[in-house]
């Protein structure tokens, strides 16, 4: 090579994180495949093995929406739970995509409505995939997503470290998620040994079902970790199966299901605390 010549270089460290982002979105398309997999008599047992998430690097808590939660007082929880979390938040960034919608091509909720991500690593992350925020910004994502009736769940999750090219110790994620596209729910169905063990409920939340039961089913169908079984003709909750994710109250036509928290419990310092027992974000 003449002195002049320039060597060619590879593409730098944030143009192969929008490489790798812009990758694993179309690979999502092929979530459907997977899940009429996972039912297969022969490659169902697989599938599932490779499905399999150890706890300790993923972890989920799902938040309910649009229902009252009854305690001393009755409250709409969502945003009063993820307020101050988005607050102490040291770093704010959104996906332009949601991967899940994306990948099943949704068509109740916008595609580019995407997931939040938290902490002083996001601040790196490539604008060809998403967009910086200061706090209002980011809180009015969360109204924005909460408004829309999107379920927004708490995920600390290695996958989504890796979606954007982020450390794992070093960040958080906030999904916004459609009951018919949210890869979690769908594979919740799937039995214990996926998501079942790292989908946590929210610190100080029951879920009970009073007595305008009428049997109708709808909350036993609609169960994503099948918590809810016919007891003397009425439906009842298994406690250690239910992640309260809210689902039965708002398909139930009687209002039956009750969700109930805990007065004694600081619902957010509680979650605040586990977070911080698993990553960095700047809570």
């Amino acid at each position: 090579m003449g002195k002049n010549s320039k060597r060619f270089k590879g593409p730098g460290i944030r143009d192969r994180s929008v490489l790798r982002y812009r990758y694993i979105l179309q690979l999502w398309k092929l979530a459907k495949v997977q899940r009429w997999a996972a039912q297969h008599p022969v490659w169902g047992r697989w599938v599932k093995m490779e499905l399999d998430v150890p706890p300790e690097d993923n972890e989920a808590i799902i938040i309910p929406v649009s229902e009252t939660i009854r305690g001393e007082e009755s409250v709409v929880l969502p945003y009063q739970i993820l307020q101050p979390i988005v607050e102490k938040a040291a770093g704010h960034f959104t996906l332009n995509r949601c991967p899940c919608r994306n990948g099943e091509g949704c068509r109740s909720y916008p595609h580019d409505f995407g997931c939040l991500f938290l902490g002083e690593a996001v601040k790196g992350v490539s604008d060809k995939i998403g967009a910086q925020m200061d706090v209002d910004g980011a809180l009015a994502h969360v109204r924005r997503g909460l408004e829309m009736g999107l379920v927004p769940m708490i995920v600390h999750a290695s996958f989504d470290a890796t979606l954007i090219g982020v450390p794992y110790e070093k960040m958080l994620a906030i999904c916004f998620c459609c009951d018919c596209c949210c890869t979690v729910r769908h594979h919740l169905r799937l039995g214990p040994s996926t998501f079942d063990d790292t989908m946590q409920r929210l610190p100080g939340l029951t879920v009970t079902i009073g007595e305008s039961c009428i049997a109708c089913g709808l909350c036993h169908a609609e169960c994503p970790v099948q918590a809810i079984e016919f007891v003397d003709g009425i439906s009842v909750i298994d406690q250690q199966r239910c992640k309260g994710c809210g689902i039965c109250a708002t398909v139930c036509p009687e209002g039956a299901p009750q969700l109930q928290m805990d007065a004694a419990i600081d619902a957010v310092a509680n979650l605040i605390e586990r977070i911080r027992s698993r990553t960095d974000v700047g809570l």
